[in-house]
This record gives structure tokens, C-alpha cells and sequence, in this order.
């Protein structure tokens, strides 16, 4: 079983735990700003979900906030926000698919897709 990370929400949920830490200590997005060495609008982009920080900003955040890593990425029950998708899109089951057929015999099933779509195509 493969998990999926959307990377998405793990913006916003960095974002909601930088708030949520931020406000816990009293201390404002301009405060923070100058702990951490980061602007104070970006620390609001970050608080929204909007912007996608590197690592580098993450652990000075970590720094400023006085947070573990790994505290970014856990949910209020402890659990880890790395998610399973309810269905995989129709993307990934076509590369499932493709992945499953014998690598001999790919060559001759694009054979036939082609050869079948070339016929639809006259009618």
C-alpha cells in the first residue's frame, strides 16, 4: 500500500501550527518575524497555507517557535498528516496498469491501442 502526501494541506497545517504556536506565546507576526529572520507578510503567507516554504524556513521557524521538526507534522491526536487518497485518479490508474503489464509485452499491446485506434478513426 503506497501513501500519498497532499502537499497542500501540509502547507496549511504547517501554517495552522505556526498560528496556532505564535499565538501561544504571545507573540505577533512582526515578533516572530524578527525571531526567525523572515518578513512579516511572509509569516502571514506561511499562517495561511499559501506559500510553500523550504526547509530552511521551516526549521527557523522551529527555531523561533521553539518546536521540534516533527511537531510541524503531526495532527492535534498525534498522528502523522501524511494521508491515503480515498481513490487513486485516472492518472495514476493508468500508470498502475501500465506498470502491471510484463515489460515484453508493452511494446506489442501500444501496438495494438495504436493499430484499434487507427481503425476507429476511419469510421
Amino acid at each position: 500500500m503506497q501513501i500519498y502526501i497532499y502537499m497542500e494541506d501540509i502547507y496549511k497545517h504547517i501554517g495552522q501550527v505556526v498560528k496556532k504556536r505564535r499565538i501561544e506565546m504571545g507573540l505577533t507576526q512582526e515578533e516572530l518575524a524578527e525571531k526567525t529572520d523572515l518578513h512579516p507578510s511572509y509569516i502571514g503567507q506561511i499562517e495561511r497555507g499559501v506559500k510553500k516554504i523550504s526547509l530552511l524556513t521551516l526549521n527557523k521557524l522551529s527555531k523561533g517557535l521553539n518546536l521540534n521538526l516533527y511537531q510541524f507534522f503531526k495532527q492535534n491526536d498525534e498522528k502523522s498528516i501524511i494521508k491515503k487518497p480515498d481513490k487513486p485518479g485516472i492518472d495514476k490508474k493508468i500508470i498502475n496498469l501500465i506498470k502491471a503489464i510484463k515489460q515484453n509485452d508493452k511494446k506489442k499491446i501500444i501496438y495494438k491501442i495504436i493499430r484499434e485506434l487507427i481503425k476507429l478513426s476511419y469510421l
